[in-house]
């Protein structure tokens, strides 16, 4: 779910009456899970963005709403102002542990892509990986970049 907002006046949608002060969320789950957009869309299958190509922020301004990547950030006017520097700050972390580290679940523990906490839908439940340095010197590396940074 997203954040709720109230309406500001009366109005109808399909039909509906939806009274002034009525609080109204864009359901995110529900869209996310369409499977007129996304056939199977309860199968994990990151495939389906392959040739994907728009930014977040140019996939947000798109006239057709179908044709959106994903509703995270909201929707129209009331969009998250903060997705361009979201969108880039999460690329520089996943890019970053994704070259330092090789991850794998436990064994013993296998990782359930169905559960999640919470009502939104949005977090999945605790789990432990097994994560490994990709290269021997990797934290003098870090320490380093780390070092470098300050001097700034």
């Amino acid at each position: 779910m997203a954040t709720p907002h109230c309406t500001s006046q009366d109005f109808a949608y399909r039909g509906m009456y939806i009274p002034k002060d009525t609080v109204v969320v864009l359901n995110c789950y529900t869209l996310h899970h369409n499977e007129e957009r996304y056939p199977d869309a309860s199968v994990f299958n990151p495939d389906r963005y392959l040739g994907d190509d728009l930014s977040c922020v140019e996939s947000a301004k798109l006239a057709n709403v179908m044709e959106r990547d994903h509703w995270t950030f909201g929707a129209g006017r009331r969009i998250c102002p903060g997705l361009p520097v979201a969108e880039r700050e999460l690329w520089l972390a996943i890019s970053r542990l994704l070259w330092s580290f090789t991850f794998h679940a436990l064994p013993e523990e296998p990782i359930s892509l169905e559960e999640y906490e919470g009502l939104s839908g949005r977090t999945p439940m605790p789990f432990k990986l097994n994560v490994i340095p990709r290269v021997g010197s990797l934290h003098s590396i870090l320490q380093n970049q780390d070092e470098i940074s300050l001097t700034f």
